[in-house]
C-alpha cells in the first residue's frame, strides 16, 4: 500500500477533536455575523432617524395637500432612483460584511486531520485558531440620514417661496451621491429631461449644473471634506448656485428694485472676482523666499480689489450715484437709520471688547451663546421699524463674513493671524475638525436667510433664544438623553418653550407672525425643537429653514 506523507511541521489531530474545533469555528463564525447585522441594523433605523422622519414625512404630507401632486412629479421619480441606489448600497455593504466574515475564518494557518481508512491517511485543513477578529462597520460606510435633508431644505424652500425653480433645485439634489464628477453629471443631466422642453430653460438649467458642481468642487477642497461635510457643501453650492445664478432676472420696468438683494448678490460676485484675483497673483508669487511680502502683497490685492468691485458690480438703481455714495445718502435721509446704525455700533465698540476680556470667566459655550443674544436684542426691533435697511445691513455682513474667513484662513499679514487667534478661542469641536471656522458664518446666513425671503424672525427666535436657552439647560441640567444623542430632552423642553414665549411676545407686541394662530406658532416650535433634539446637522442651517418651512405651511 503506498504510504501518504505529511508534510514537516503539519499539527496531526484526532478526528474527535478536530469536530470539536469545527463546531467551535461554525459558531463564532455565526455570532460574529449576527453582531455585524446588529451593529448594520442598529445604524439604519435608530429611534433619531425614526423621529426626524415622521416629522419630515408629516411637514411633506401638508405640503400635498395644500400644493396638489403637480409639484411632486419629478420627486417621485427621484424617489424611486434614491430608493433603488438605497437598496443597492445596503446590499452591497451586506454582501461585503459576509464576505469580510468568510474572509476573516478563512484566512488563519491550517493544520492537518488525520484519519484512516482504505486510502491511508487523508489530509484535511482545520482552523489553529477559531477566534474570528470582529470588525465594526466604518462609521464612514454608513448611509447618512443627513443626506436627506439635501432634499428636503432645497426642495420644500422651492415649492413655498419659488416654485418656478423647484425642478431644477430637485435636479441640483442629485450631486449628493457619491460616485465621479462624471457620473454625477450625467445623472443630473439625464434627469434635467423631465424638467422642460423650453430650449432657454434647459439652457438655463443646463448652466446651473455645471455651476453648482463647481461650487461643490471647490467647497469640498477647500474645506477637505472636514469643515464641511458633503451634505454642507452640497447645501451651500445650491444656496449659491440659487443665489448668483437661478434668481438673477432682468428687472422689467417699473418693477421696484431689490436692494437686499442686489446687495448680496453684488458683493459675493466681489468677493468670488477678489479672490480670483488674489488666486493669479500669488502663482507667481510662489517663488518669493519672504512670505511676509507674498502675505503682505496678497492682502492687499485683496482689501483694495473687493471694495473697488463691490463698488462696481452693485445695482442700486441710480446710475447717477456709486453705491457707497448712494449707502451714505440712504442713511444721512432717515434719523431712525441714523440712530439704528449708531446703536449698533455703539454696542459693538462696548461690547465686543468686554467679552473678550471677560470670556475666561464664562464657558466657552456661554460665551459663544452671548453673541446669539447679542445678535436678537440688536436685529428684533430694528426690522419692524426699518426692514428694508436691515436687511441691506444682513446681505452686506455675510459677504463680509465670508471675507474675514478668507483673511483669516490664509493668515494673511497684518490681520491674519489675529483673526486666528481670536476667532479661535471661540471655536467649537465642529469648527476644529478642518481649515475653515464655519461656525460664525452659519449663524449669519441661519439668521439673515429667512429674513431676505419672507421677512420672518425664526431665524433670531431660533438660534437667538430657543438654540442658546437649549445649549446652557441641557449642558448645566440636562439628565435625560434623546437616545444616541448627546442633547437632551430637558434643552429640547427649553427650546420650545423659549421660543414660543418670545415669538408669543413679538406677535402681540411686536407685529411678528399675525398670519399665525398662536396654536400653529407653539406647533411650529415643537415640531423644530423635536427636530433639534435628534438631528446631527448642524442647527444654525436646519433650524431657521425648518422653522421657515413650518411658518409658510400653518399659515392661516
Amino acid at each position: 500500500m503506498a504510504s501518504f506523507k505529511i508534510p514537516k511541521g503539519t499539527t496531526v489531530i484526532d478526528t474527535d477533536e478536530y469536530d470539536l474545533i469545527e463546531q467551535k469555528r461554525r459558531e463564532a463564525q455565526r455570532r460574529l455575523q449576527e453582531k455585524q447585522i446588529e451593529q448594520f441594523e442598529g445604524v439604519s433605523i435608530p429611534l433619531p432617524v425614526m423621529m426626524q422622519s415622521a416629522i419630515l414625512i408629516a411637514t411633506l404630507h401638508a405640503s400635498y395637500n395644500v400644493y396638489g401632486s403637480e409639484p411632486f412629479q419629478l420627486i417621485w421619480k427621484l424617489i424611486i432612483f434614491i430608493g433603488a441606489q438605497v437598496v443597492r448600497r445596503l446590499t452591497n455593504k451586506q454582501k461585503k460584511m459576509m464576505e469580510e466574515t468568510n474572509e476573516e475564518v478563512g484566512k488563519k494557518s491550517s493544520t492537518k486531520k488525520k484519519t484512516k481508512g482504505k486510502k491511508g491517511v487523508e489530509e484535511v485543513k482545520t482552523e489553529e485558531d477559531t477566534k474570528p477578529v470582529e470588525k465594526p462597520i466604518s462609521p464612514g460606510s454608513r448611509f447618512k440620514f443627513e443626506v436627506v435633508y439635501v432634499f428636503f431644505l432645497p426642495f420644500m424652500l422651492s415649492l413655498l417661496y419659488y416654485p418656478e425653480l423647484i425642478n431644477i433645485n430637485t435636479v441640483l439634489m442629485l450631486n449628493v451621491f457619491d460616485g465621479s464628477l462624471l457620473t454625477r453629471s450625467v445623472i443630473q443631466l439625464f434627469f434635467l429631461m423631465f424638467t422642460s422642453q423650453d430650449e432657454l430653460v434647459l439652457l438655463r438649467n443646463f448652466s446651473a449644473i455645471v455651476l453648482n458642481v463647481s461650487f461643490h468642487y471647490v467647497l469640498t477642497h477647500v474645506s477637505k471634506l472636514k469643515s464641511l461635510d458633503n451634505v454642507d457643501c452640497n447645501l451651500f453650492s445650491i444656496l449659491l448656485t440659487n443665489v448668483l445664478f437661478l434668481a438673477k432676472k432682468p428687472r422689467m420696468d417699473g418693477e421696484p428694485i431689490n436692494l437686499p438683494y442686489n446687495v448680496l448678490w453684488g458683493t459675493l460676485m466681489a468677493f468670488l472676482a477678489s479672490t480670483g484675483i488674489n488666486y493669479m497673483v500669488s502663482l507667481p508669487l510662489v517663488i518669493t523666499k519672504n512670505k511676509h511680502v507674498r502675505s503682505v502683497i496678497l492682502f492687499t490685492t485683496f482689501t483694495i480689489s473687493f471694495p473697488l468691485l463691490a463698488n462696481y458690480i452693485i445695482d442700486v438703481g441710480d446710475n447717477t450715484q456709486t453705491p457707497i455714495m448712494w449707502l451714505l445718502n440712504y442713511v444721512q435721509e432717515s434719523k431712525t437709520r441714523q440712530k439704528i446704525l449708531f446703536t449698533w455700533l455703539s454696542f459693538l465698540l462696548v461690547l465686543i471688547p468686554n467679552i473678550l476680556i471677560f470670556k475666561s470667566k464664562f464657558s466657552l459655550n456661554t460665551s459663544r451663546k452671548l453673541w446669539h443674544f447679542l445678535i436678537l436684542a440688536l436685529i428684533i426691533y430694528p426690522f419692524q421699524v426699518d426692514p428694508t435697511f436691515v436687511k441691506i445691513s444682513l446681505a452686506g455682513t455675510i459677504t463680509l463674513f465670508l471675507a474675514v474667513e478668507y483673511l483669516r484662513y490664509l493668515k494673511l499679514e497684518p490681520l491674519g493671524n489675529l483673526l486666528d487667534e481670536k476667532l479661535r478661542s471661540f471655536a467649537d469641536f465642529r469648527d476644529e475638525c478642518g481649515p475653515i471656522i464655519i461656525s460664525y458664518i452659519y449663524l449669519i446666513i441661519g439668521i439673515a436667510t429667512p429674513l431676505l425671503i419672507a421677512d420672518s424672525p425664526v431665524g433670531l427666535i431660533s438660534l437667538g433664544v430657543g438654540d442658546s436657552i437649549a445649549s446652557i439647560i441641557g449642558k448645566k441640567f440636562g439628565e435625560l438623553h434623546w437616545p444616541n444623542s448627546k442633547k437632551t430632552i430637558e434643552g429640547t423642553l427649553a427650546f420650545i418653550s423659549t421660543t414660543f414665549i418670545v415669538g408669543y411676545i413679538c406677535k402681540e407686541y411686536l407685529g411678528y407672525f399675525t398670519h399665525l394662530t398662536t396654536g400653529n406658532w407653539l406647533l411650529v416650535c415643537t415640531l423644530s425643537g423635536i427636530l433639534e433634539g435628534n438631528s446631527i446637522l448642524n442647527d444654525n442651517i436646519l433650524i431657521p429653514a425648518f422653522m421657515l418651512i413650518c411658518e409658510k405651511l400653518f399659515t392661516t
